[in-house]
């Protein structure tokens, strides 16, 4: 699929952007090909150059209406692509079986580029450290204007960033008609949410990712029931890559002793990815079926 490129910008250089989107059709026939647990996506030079190209890429898995699952959005920094074949990329984008359980057997895969035509290396900014800075910048809690008490504890951070991220923090943070912010600072009280889960869902909220500690536990009991309590935080507050997140999370924990479970927690909190994939167990997939008929 041939690269639709936009307009050209410079500072000290020219930095030419564009994107293609590559669909994946038949996926299951790849399933006699030798394979690892890991989905890789490689950029490579297509044809002859006559000087080397430098680009970066950003790499996306799309979701089925189209938009980039936040999780599966990784980038492939500054690189020289001089030989034909020659390229670089990601060896471990995404697991097989979670990509089998969120796609299905078509799949879409987003790439931007950034060519650049100048020969100043140093004029190309690393395309990932916004979601760092913004995590320094919730540690450090400078400039922070909304406090959010959870339990015992205190969590402060930034209206502004809250707006963008969530439409919900965004009506309730918005408080004049003119949609500008209120002069004072907010004070919001957060019922019914552990304080450690709560601070996952900011953790998200500003960088697009996880904590550690939530995404290393070794108890499975327990972080089934991370994942969980997050799909549903998530949710009430409508903050959707980290619904999506988690409902990839929980799929790999659906079986015939948790899928009732889960497929009460997917209808109540409106995830339809972990509800088909827990429908799609023997011993609940009739009962389903019987309830769509008795509605």
């Amino acid at each position: 699929m041939s690269t639709t490129f936009g307009s050209a910008s410079a500072i000290v250089g020219v930095k030419v952007t564009g994107h293609s989107v590559y669909c994946i059709d038949s996926y299951s026939r790849t399933k006699d090909l030798p394979k690892g647990s890991y989905i890789s996506i490689f950029v490579v030079l297509g044809a002859s150059v006559d000087e080397p190209v430098r680009a970066m890429h950003r790499l996306s898995l799309l979701d089925r209406t189209g938009k980039p699952v936040p999780a599966y959005s990784k980038c492939i920094d500054l690189t020289r692509y001089s030989i034909v074949g020659y390229g670089s990329g990601i060896a471990n984008f995404i697991k097989r079986d979670l990509l089998e359980s969120l796609i299905g057997d078509c799949f879409k895969i987003k790439c931007d580029v950034s060519v650049l035509t100048s020969r100043t290396e140093d004029m190309a900014p690393p395309l990932s450290d916004l979601q760092r800075h913004l995590g320094d910048l919730l540690m450090a809690q400078q400039g922070a204007d909304t406090t959010f008490l959870v339990g015992d504890e205190t969590f402060r951070a930034h209206r502004c960033i809250l707006s963008a991220r969530s439409p919900f923090f965004k009506a309730k943070l918005f408080t004049r008609e003119d949609g500008t912010f209120a002069a004072a600072e907010h004070c919001i009280r957060i019922y019914n949410v552990e304080a450690e889960v709560f601070k996952a869902l900011l953790h998200f909220v500003y960088t697009d990712s996880l904590p550690p500690e939530i995404m290393t536990e070794r108890e499975d009991a327990r972080r089934m029931a991370n994942y969980k309590a997050l799909l549903a935080v998530a949710d009430n507050y409508d903050v959707q890559g980290l619904k999506l997140l988690c409902a990839g999370k929980l799929i790999r924990d659906v079986n015939v002793n948790t899928a009732a479970e889960l497929l009460a927690l997917a209808v109540r909190h409106r995830c339809h990815l972990l509800k088909e994939a827990c429908t799609r167990v023997p011993s609940i997939s009739s009962r389903v079926g019987d309830g769509r008929r008795e509605q």
